[in-house]
């Protein structure tokens, strides 16, 4: 068991999911301890990570919370780190995967350079095909691998290695990537989720006011030549509390955080004058601008475009899907029947080879039909 980094598992809901996630990480035998933060438990879900049996192969804690408002996901989050007792923590999703050679070579990397507050390594995408109602976005063939879970700048590999915050913070928002799947430092990591849950942001001002006070604490590294993380597509779930950016300037306290939460982060700021302050308000400022501006124009051609926006998106799926999906995509030998990976070390392919078993297991079908036929029948509900 490796003592240096947790994962949390924060779910709620997709409750089949959860139960896909804990049996390929049982399967691996995941060698980091696992923290189950569930904001919705199930009578099913419960019985069974309560009865350590069924996955012997894994060291968890099944930590039960009331996930019904923005701040109680705050808590949540907050009070599983807390509990955390190595260096490092990530926080992962229960559709996703780790690659943990990946994971192995960030701890590496975290431990020999104490100013990176983080470390993240590439994040790869998958879709599934099912025709198995019970099952769907569950289990099944993968249609598709690729090296980007969305294929934009988004996900490009970009290292914050500025030594000056400031800098750090600047180039974030002229380049915005995501860093949320970063192994964290937990005291830093804590440390941010205890800000937000006792300031109660809007939702949606959560992410980015996270990754400038990350970047205000320390550098993260993003290493372009492995992967630590796989997503998968089609699947994002949108919380009973959450909103999206139009609705959430009419319904929630978006504009008001804006004024208030990141002068508050940029004052936590070591060294940082009035001036480039004031410029990294503007830039935070102009990015939502920008933000409800795109979902303003979005939104409203696609009411009035409807079929030509089909269109759009049937292209953009096709010139996606035929764009090589270098390193990633599953090849198949027909003489040898034996699935191989292109410019991936064989580590890595073996990896990304039992994620591929793991969503075609007929035991874990057989586990699920035999512990928990409720939820399938409530997925069979959800379908129809």
């Amino acid at each position: 068991m490796n003592k240096k980094l947790t994962i949390i598992l924060t779910i709620k809901g997709r409750h089949l999911h959860s139960l896909r996630w804990m049996w390929h990480a049982n399967k691996i035998k995941l060698p980091f301890p696992i923290i189950i933060a569930d904001g919705e438990v199930d009578p099913s879900i419960e019985r069974i990570l309560d009865n350590k049996r069924n996955f012997p192969n894994i060291n968890y804690q099944y930590i039960r919370y009331k996930d019904l408002t923005v701040k109680d996901y705050y808590f949540k989050r907050m009070d599983a780190i807390s509990r955390v007792k190595t260096s490092y923590v990530i926080s992962v999703d229960n559709d996703d995967f780790l690659i943990t050679s990946g994971l192995d070579l960030l701890i590496d990397f975290l431990d020999n350079n104490s100013d990176y507050v983080g470390a993240q390594a590439r994040i790869a995408g998958f879709k599934l095909i099912n025709n198995n109602s019970e099952f769907s976005n569950v289990q099944g063939v993968i249609k598709k691998w690729s090296e980007k879970y969305i294929d934009n700048e988004w996900y490009d590999p970009l290292n914050f290695d500025e030594d000056i915050g400031y800098e750090r913070v600047r180039k974030l928002l002229e380049n915005p990537r995501s860093i949320y799947y970063c192994l964290f430092r937990t005291n830093d990591y804590y440390k941010v989720s205890k800000e937000i849950y006792e300031r109660n942001p809007c939702l949606n001002i959560c992410e980015l006011y996270s990754q400038i006070r990350f970047l205000s604490i320390g550098k993260v590294y993003t290493e372009s030549n492995t992967f630590s993380y796989t997503r998968q597509q089609d699947t994002s779930q949108r919380l009973g509390y959450s909103e999206d950016i139009i609705a959430a300037f009419i319904n929630t306290s978006l504009a008001e955080d804006i004024k208030t939460l990141f002068p508050y982060a940029l004052e936590q700021m070591d060294n940082i004058c009035p001036k480039n302050r004031k410029e990294l308000l503007g830039l935070i400022t102009s990015f939502y601008s920008n933000d409800l501006k795109k979902s303003f124009i979005s939104s409203t051609l696609q009411q009035k475009y409807r079929l030509l926006f089909r269109i759009k998106n049937i292209l953009s799926n096709l010139s996606y899907y035929f764009k090589g999906l270098t390193g990633l995509k599953i090849f198949l030998n027909h003489k040898s029947k034996k699935p191989y990976f292109l410019n991936r070390k064989s580590l890595q392919t073996y990896e990304f080879l039992q994620i591929s078993y793991s969503l075609n297991d007929n035991l874990f079908s057989a586990f699920v039909i035999k512990n928990a036929p409720l939820l399938l029948k409530k997925k069979l509900l959800e379908n129809d």
